[in-house]
């Protein structure tokens, strides 16, 4: 590094820290008299300390992290990360230069405090002990060569040591910064006041050595630990208040009455940051932690019912509420605020009529939350949220329902009226209820409940959901039943492996998620600096801080992990989560009974779903293998009651819309099949033919009772056939059509051949078969071979050839009118590119994708002049919906990793609806316009 820029750099708080600890122990080395008085640099700690930090060896910090952490280096873009990172490197260049720096600065044991100056404005305070095998001569040349003329240095005396203050002379925006030696320890800062403090502190004979709480805790760091952080819970609003909205200053600062001293160990790994340790609840201290004292920790289940867009969430772990409460209302008493209490207490139960401490304790379980989760359209106040656990839904129904009868006859009103019906869909409903008050979590619990609007409620398992309105709670509601709650979100699924199960108090946040919150919370020019860097905010997973109580001492953990993706969520109208991953095209099916759209699909364990049009699954299923293509949907009985028909390698099933066998299925393929099952009516009505190729090379034909068809004569393939069987009407005559790997069958309805083919080909095995029919030219089929050759097969059996591209034995052909102009084009995929040629062999598009595609491509009929084609990339997660021009259709692409269906749902205001399955086992409804 060139020195110009060295000494620039010199500037930022902690380059100036290091770098200049060295320009102080140079002066005051030189300059000083011979003394043999020291002390320890921790003694001069001023004792209005916030944190305390202690770093045995900044080197080792280093080596950790300099460029090679990737958590540390994917938040580069903060300043203080960015500021560390720059003396880090400057520590480099130093160290090839000269030993000393590393003696001095880099393996000596440092003190970093932080303080409130002002009105809630934080200090830094750096100290150390100055080693003693240094002499002033070992480093006088390295302090000539950093002290340069760009600096004004001004001296003073304080309580007999000499303080130095450095400005510089130019740069009116640059920091001064101040540093004295005395007793053998150096203080820097860029505040005087510190600087003297920390001198006055050393001559003083008092100091934090003296305060039991933090020998207590500082007793408790780990040995083999580089960093220990100590957190003065009664000192932090004062150094930190001006970070705070001015909304919210007067609840944090509640935070100086929860504990004394807590101390922190560092742990880093690669994709997280640990700060683990004790906090002190000794019985002469009156603090919040102490009603954690009598707890077991409870194990963390409400994340089962919140939504996995929940931004940010604390819950209580009350294995006693009895004895919370009690260690609570001990706790106002000691801090002078119980009459307060009461008095809020008592106003409330004389206004609702009943003893909301004797409700809560009839109903409660052991966890009790907190929680904000911003449902796009809400209000900020209508997305905070109470979740209590109950020892059982029907027990806390119960309870709460009483008391609100209990209220009506009160005030001469029908209990009724407190009760509303939220629709779901046209077959199911969930009650939500009007509590007679807002308010009971805050008067009951305390003011950390104060932003969350409580009076209305709703039970979802075994929790009870408070909320601000009937509208809020329908969102929660609607979130429980698409399962897409927080406990199986990918992202804070990864992220849980960092917390422990059980716990007394759990407070999360997934920063990406809580851009809302922010602006809310945080001081305006804070809350900005946050989300300017969303890209690095993005990649952080979630940061929280758990309490474990139960004993003399409160285990904290604190966690903070990365991830290298950045994904954001889909723009989708609902998503509802299956066990595991789809492995089938979602299919969109009719419900008889509304005629409205139901979504079929089967999982990667085998299960088959129904899934409404609002997302709720109406059944699941377990099946013993997985279906072989597609699903088809009969009306067997011929009374306008519809059945899905499907089959897996061994069974022919016939479901109802409840998810039952039809009598008489399934049935026992007679040889297990080698493709999905296809199903003719020939004469449209509804006597259904079941075709299925064996593996004996045999094809099966059932009729709609499930018995095999009589009068069906055809032997065997040469091959087996993998794709469906199709059938194909014209002219009078039926043609059953189909291929294995050696050659094409088109035979009647008896099996008996119907086409003799001029010349055997093999057809390409993702190839459909097309019949064209137009005025101006014999019906023929269309297909291609193993080389790509199209073939032109008419109903004589003579063949013509055309060759449009060159492509592989595994491309995809399909023969469509890509762009409505009513004469069909050539549709092929190979590899990863997209062609489509017109009939005369001219090339209409070609698109290439980043990624191979599944070698199918859907083509879709929106209308007289909009055709378009859908391909998915599994690898990336993308579906694509390309238009008949070639071009991508606005939007696009979208997630998801399986083919997809196109429809349009009643309930829904959008042109359509594009159903596919996610990655992380969602059934994704996009609203495509």
């Amino acid at each position: 590094m060139p020195i110009k820029t060295m000494k620039k750099k010199l500037l930022y708080p902690l380059i100036g820290l290091f770098a200049l600890l060295v320009i102080a122990v140079s002066i005051l080395l030189i300059t000083r008299k011979s003394s043999k008085e020291s002390s320890d640099a921790i003694r001069a700690i001023p004792i209005d300390a916030a944190v305390v930090i202690r770093i045995n060896s900044i080197s080792e910090i280093a080596d950790q992290l300099y460029g090679k952490n990737s958590f540390w280096n994917a938040l580069g873009s903060f300043s203080l990360v960015s500021q560390v990172n720059d003396f880090f490197e400057y520590s480099q260049q130093n160290l090839k230069q000269s030993s000393l720096f590393e003696q001095v600065v880099l393996t000596n044991q440092v003190f970093i405090s932080v303080h409130g100056v002002g009105k809630g404005t934080p200090a830094t305070l750096f100290l150390t002990n100055i080693p003693e095998r240094l002499k002033p001569a070992d480093i006088s040349v390295l302090a000539a060569d950093l002290i340069t003329d760009q600096y004004r240095v001004e001296e003073k005396e304080y309580n007999g040591a000499r303080i130095f203050t450095a400005t510089h002379k130019t740069d009116e925006t640059a920091n001064s910064f101040s540093f004295a030696i005395h007793l053998n320890v150096v203080s820097f800062s860029q505040s005087l006041h510190l600087v003297e403090s920390a001198v006055g502190q050393l001559g003083s004979g008092v100091s934090l050595i003296n305060d039991k709480a933090f020998v207590d805790a500082i007793s408790t760091a780990g040995t083999k630990i580089n960093l220990n952080v100590l957190v003065n819970h009664a000192k932090i609003p004062a150094a930190f208040s001006l970070q705070i909205h001015p909304s919210q200053r007067s609840g944090f600062e509640w935070l100086a009455n929860t504990s004394r001293w807590t101390e922190l160990d560092l742990s880093v790994k690669d994709d997280a940051f640990y700060l683990n340790g004790f906090a002190q609840v000794s019985d002469s201290i009156n603090s919040f932690y102490r009603v954690f004292a009598k707890q077991k920790p409870v194990k963390i289940g409400v994340t089962r019912v919140l939504p996995a867009q929940t931004a940010a969430f604390i819950t209580l772990g009350i294995s006693n509420l009895t004895n919370y409460l009690s260690s609570y209302r001990e706790f106002l008493e000691k801090k002078g605020s119980l009459n307060a209490y009461n008095v809020k207490i008592n106003r409330f139960n004389q206004a609702v009529g009943f003893n909301i401490a004797e409700l809560y304790s009839s109903f409660f379980g052991t966890e009790l939350a907190l929680t904000y989760i911003p449902f796009e359209g809400e209000k900020y106040g209508d997305c905070w949220f109470v979740v209590a656990e109950a020892q059982s839904q029907s027990l806390a129904r119960q309870e709460l329902t009483q008391a609100i009868e209990k209220y009506a006859r009160k005030s001469n009103l029908s209990s009724r009226s407190f009760e509303k019906d939220f629709a779901v869909d046209r077959e199911k409903s969930v009650k939500i209820y009007k509590f007679p008050l807002s308010g009971m979590h805050t008067n009951l619990f305390g003011g950390m409940f104060e932003i969350a609007n409580d009076q209305y409620f709703t039970f979802i398992d075994s929790y009870v959901v408070f909320g601000s309105s009937v509208e809020s709670l329908s969102r929660l509601i609607l979130a429980n039943i698409h399962n897409k709650q927080l406990a199986v979100e990918q992202s804070f699924v990864e992220f849980s492996q960092s917390l422990a199960t059980e716990s007394n108090f759990t407070a999360f946040i997934s920063p990406a998620k809580a851009e809302v919150l922010y602006g809310q919370i945080l001081q305006p020019s804070t809350a900005a600096r946050i989300l300017s860097r969303t890209e690095a905010v993005s990649k952080i997973q979630g940061v929280a801080l758990q309490l474990t109580g139960g004993k003399k001492m409160i285990f904290n953990n604190i966690a903070t992990r990365y991830t290298p993706y950045s994904v954001d969520a889909p723009q989708t109208v609902w998503e509802s989560r299956l066990d595991t991953i789809i492995t089938m095209k979602p299919q969109l099916v009719i419900n008889h009974n509304t005629q409205n759209r139901e979504i079929f699909v089967q999982d990667i364990k085998n299960n088959i779903y129904l899934i409404n049009d609002i997302g709720r699954v109406l059944w699941r299923r377990p099946l013993p293998e997985p279906i072989l293509g597609e699903v088809n949907q009969v009306d067997v009985f011929r009374n306008g009651r519809l059945q899905y028909i499907f089959n897996t390698r061994s069974h022919l099933y016939l479901i109802d819309r409840n998810g039952n066998n039809v009598s008489g299925f399934p049935v026992v393929l007679r040889s297990s099949a080698t493709n999905p099952v296809a199903v003719f009516d020939y004469d449209n009505n509804r006597d259904y033919r079941f075709f299925i190729a064996g593996e004996d090379r045999s094809i099966l034909v059932y009729n709609r009772q499930g018995n095999i068809v009589t009068g069906w004569d055809f032997d065997k393939t040469e091959k087996h056939v993998t794709q469906p069987i199709q059938h194909f009407q014209h002219g009078g005559r039926d043609y059953i059509v189909f291929a294995d790997a050696n050659r094409l069958y088109f035979l009647d309805r008896r099996g008996n051949e119907r086409i003799r083919l001029s010349q055997i080909f093999a057809k390409a095995p993702h190839s459909s078969i097309a019949l064209e029919t137009t005025s101006n030219r014999a019906t023929r089929f269309v297909t291609t071979d193993t080389l790509g050759v199209v073939k032109f097969i008419s109903t004589d059996g003579m063949i013509q050839d055309k060759l449009v591209k060159s492509v592989s034995p595994n491309h995809f052909f399909d023969f469509q009118d890509v762009d409505a102009d009513g004469s069909n084009d050539f549709i092929l995929l190979d590899g990863n590119e997209l062609s489509v040629y017109k009939s005369d062999g001219k090339l209409l598009f070609s698109t290439k994708f980043k990624d191979e595609p599944l070698p199918n491509v859907f083509y879709f009929h929106f209308g007289a002049r909009d055709r378009k084609l859908g391909v998915t990339c599994p690898e990336s997660s993308q579906i694509f919906l390309i238009n008949g021009d070639g071009s991508l259709y606005k939007g696009f692409p979208l997630k998801g990793i399986t083919p997809f269906s196109i429809g349009r749902f009643a309930n829904t205001k959008s042109t359509f609806n594009l159903i596919t399955g996610s990655r992380s086992g969602y059934v994704l409804n996009y609203a495509v316009q």
